[in-house]
């Protein structure tokens, strides 16, 4: 998981902006054009336009959004878009064919990365909003974190409310959706109270009909694994239950495989003691991971 880079948004032509309407020069004297086939060409400038972490802009640790993943802002060298408008077309494109997970928030805006801003019910990365849809069509991974409290109402942001019938919003086709719930997200996690899963429901989400797979990520402290593993184990007996629509009718089901990793992670959050976390800066957290995959179509090649 990643957080997602900052990509190229073209701008309207300005003195000092690149005018690809004109003509566009086809640089031939560069080996780059004229030696180097195509093909080569634009795997060179996939490899040159990976997103990387940057290291003058690592988060603090004991934030609720810093984990594995998300340890600070990421970003992709979008400078060799400006260079010249040959390289610009070629490459205008790629950035988010990367798999690059495009992240969505729901819940409280102290809870998210400062780059983002708030849209209805959701939290989005302010670079978002200036994607052409051309751009935001190439997205292939879309990670919805919330606070179980706020994860209907974001759900209803990303995929129902009229603003996600725009042209930008309502080009997402990703193939992947993984759903993250942290350990800060679940109910009463600061009074250590028991576990539940209120508020998720999945018939709250209806996802494009580009999605093949939805990921379901729980994640809790080493302490409350019996709690969890519990909960996970009730869930192949409500399989009417667990599973996603997709706008075209069809059903992603969930898998009987359970993954799960481990990280280590801060005690304190925004500097509070909770009188339940062990002593010292850090715990062992796991993350269990629920796959589910497109249920077969029974009608599919009958005439």
């Amino acid at each position: 998981m990643s957080n997602p880079p900052h990509l190229l948004v073209p701008r309207e032509p300005t003195k000092t902006s690149l005018n690809v309407q004109q003509p566009i020069a086809e640089q031939l004297q560069s080996p780059l054009f004229s030696q180097i086939p195509a093909e080569l060409r634009n795997h060179i400038f996939k490899l040159a336009l990976q997103p990387y972490q940057d290291p003058l802009d690592f988060y603090p640790r004991e934030t609720y959004y810093t984990r594995p993943g998300t340890l600070g802002k990421s970003r992709i060298a979008t400078e060799l878009l400006c260079t010249c408008k040959r390289i610009y077309l070629e490459t205008k494109d790629l950035p988010p064919q990367h798999d690059t997970t495009v992240t969505f928030y729901g819940g409280e805006s102290e809870r998210v990365p400062r780059h983002y801003i708030s849209v209805g019910d959701m939290l989005v990365p302010t670079w978002f909003q200036k994607l052409s849809a051309s751009q935001v069509g190439e997205i292939q991974h879309l990670r919805l974190v919330s606070q179980l409290y706020a994860f209907k109402a974001m759900c209803s942001a990303v995929f129902f409310d009229p603003f996600s019938r725009e042209d930008k919003r309502g080009a997402l086709a990703p193939s992947t959706v993984t759903i993250t719930i942290r350990y800060t997200d679940f109910w009463g996690w600061e009074h250590d109270v028991m576990l539940h899963l209120r508020g998720l429901d999945p018939t709250s989400l209806v996802v494009p009909e580009s999605v093949t797979k939805i990921e379901l990520e729980l994640e809790q402290r080493e302490g409350k694994r019996e709690d969890l593993e519990g909960i996970i184990a009730g869930i192949p007996e409500e399989k009417e239950h667990w599973k996603f629509k997709r706008k075209d009718g069809r059903f992603l089901v969930v898998q009987d495989d359970v993954r799960e990793w481990r990280w280590i992670g801060p005690t304190k959050f925004i500097g509070i003691t909770h009188w339940h976390h062990p002593k010292g800066n850090e715990m062992p957290m796991f993350v269990k991971v629920l796959t589910f995959l497109l249920q077969e179509d029974p009608y599919q090649g009958r005439i």
